[in-house]
């Protein structure tokens, strides 16, 4: 009895309609559970024997007061079912009410019992009673509407949306005609003619395109319900989400000799406002020759980038022109050759220049100088009949004694107004060779502070016959 009575409590918990026992299985299909008094629900009951023997088995209704039983074929009621070792017969079981029975729900127990074996099986059978003896002017229509909008009422508007209407007939109306209607700004749906029977439940579903591109907004859904001039009304708040993707890349590329024109057009597929800091890759050497229009701001990471803070409203597009121009690179790079060529083909192939190799001093003064030319020639080919030309103050006076190993002047003349004139004449320089002078001169009086020596020059003429003159730098002393 106590495996009997802990089968039963699991037949009531879980309510199945598929049982297994050791002995035999029972299956129950409902066919017609909604009925009128004066109808008979309808199921469909099949036993299959798990035992190597025949065996009967009989339908048993414990409410037999309530309820009514036939069968089809009617010898399963009277005799019982009988079914062949691993078989299974199915039979049709009609439940009739009594007319103890009001209209309702009802749960009717269904025992099956085997003769062979003591084992059997409880059955729970849902039924419906709808009294067909009221009037249905009798009940005024009474509908329970729930409305289920996915995704908690937040709506992706690229996506789509199905929206659930639930209508539940709360009496025993029998509704033929109802209008159901949802309305808001975004949705406009409509349907007629729904029918609902007595008790019965419904879901109706409404398919909603939104445009992908719609803004958020937050809105409202009506939902209407029309049975006999009766109107139920749903309202439920829902909104329209923003989301944020990716802007979508167009670029245009214009390459020309040392010139390259991108046009990048970039818009937001969003509908709402997005931030993004768009970048293409570049180095140090190639920045130098990009402009952009807008101005690009330098991104240093693992690599370099030129990028742009973009705030684009939703459906917003902003056109960057981005032109890496080589040709002032080519141009420095000509100015320069040029320049270089320029230097080299036009500089005076002989330098002078003028410096002190020994200053004397005497009173905290400087009494004597000894001063040395150096004359170079840097041409590559010879250069002859050179003359140097050095000036020295009236102040100073020159040593008429030169040392032995240093050319020695060709002339020396002294000029009231412009001072000593010294020049030297030296007949040929080679390629790359200097000459040095040195002379020596003394002060008449010390000489105390910052004071200069004017430039030493010489004089040539080149193989064409142009003449030539360099100047050496100005000597300053203190």
């Amino acid at each position: 009895m106590l495996r009997r009575s802990l089968l039963f409590a699991v037949i009531l918990i879980l309510s199945s309609f598929y049982v297994s026992a050791y002995g035999f299985d029972i299956e129950v299909e409902p066919i017609k559970t909604t009925i009128f008094v004066n109808e008979g629900a309808e199921y469909k009951v099949t036993v299959r024997n798990n035992l190597e023997y025949e065996n009967r088995y009989r339908i048993i209704l414990p409410d037999f007061s309530l309820w009514s039983v036939q069968t089809s074929p009617q010898s399963h009621r009277l005799s019982g079912i009988l079914v062949q070792p691993n078989s299974e017969v199915s039979t049709i079981l009609k439940v009739y009410p009594t007319e103890k029975v009001w209209p309702g729900r009802y749960q009717i127990k269904l025992v099956i019992e085997s003769e062979k074996t003591d084992e059997e099986v409880r059955k729970i059978l849902n039924l419906n009673l709808v009294s067909g003896e009221y009037h249905q002017a009798e009940f005024k229509p009474d509908v329970l509407v729930t409305v289920d909008i996915p995704n908690d009422g937040k709506l992706d508007p690229r996506q789509k949306q199905v929206i659930k209407i639930s209508l539940k007939n709360k009496n025993l109306l029998n509704i033929g005609d109802l209008s159901l209607m949802l309305k808001s700004e975004l949705v406009d749906g409509q349907k007629s003619g729904i029918a609902l029977e007595p008790l019965q439940r419904k879901i109706e579903e409404f398919t909603v395109v939104l445009d992908p591109f719609h803004p958020p907004m937050n809105d409202s859904l009506i939902t209407t319900v029309s049975v006999q001039n009766k109107t139920f009304t749903v309202v439920k708040e829902y909104q329209v989400i923003g989301y944020t993707e990716p802007f979508i890349e167009e670029v245009k590329t214009d390459k020309g000799l040392l010139r390259t024109k991108q046009v990048i057009t970039l818009t937001n597929p969003s509908n709402t406002e997005s931030k993004e800091v768009y970048r293409i890759k570049t180095n140090i050497f190639e920045r130098l020759f990009v402009f952009s229009k807008p101005k690009a701001v330098v991104i240093k990471e693992e690599e370099l980038y030129l990028g742009w803070k973009l705030n684009m409203p939703a459906q917003g597009s902003v056109t960057i022109n981005v032109t890496t121009n080589y040709i002032p690179l080519l141009l420095i790079i000509i100015l320069v050759t040029v320049g270089v060529l320029s230097y080299y083909g036009f500089r005076s192939p002989l330098i002078v220049l003028k410096t002190v190799r020994e200053i004397k001093k005497k009173h905290d003064g400087i009494s004597e100088l000894n001063l040395m030319l150096t004359v170079k020639n840097r041409n590559k080919k010879p250069i002859s009949n050179i003359k140097v030309v050095d000036k020295i103050p009236n102040i100073i006076q020159i040593e008429r004694e030169f040392k032995i190993g240093t050319i020695q002047p060709s002339k020396v003349t002294k000029h009231e107004g412009r001072g000593t004139i010294i020049a030297w004449d030296i007949d040929s320089l080679e390629e790359n060779e200097e000459r040095i002078i040195t002379y020596r001169i003394k002060s008449k009086l010390s000489i105390v502070g910052r004071f200069a020596l004017p430039p030493a020059s010489i004089k040539f003429k080149t193989t064409r016959g142009r003449a030539i003159v360099v100047h050496s730098n100005v000597l300053s002393l203190k």
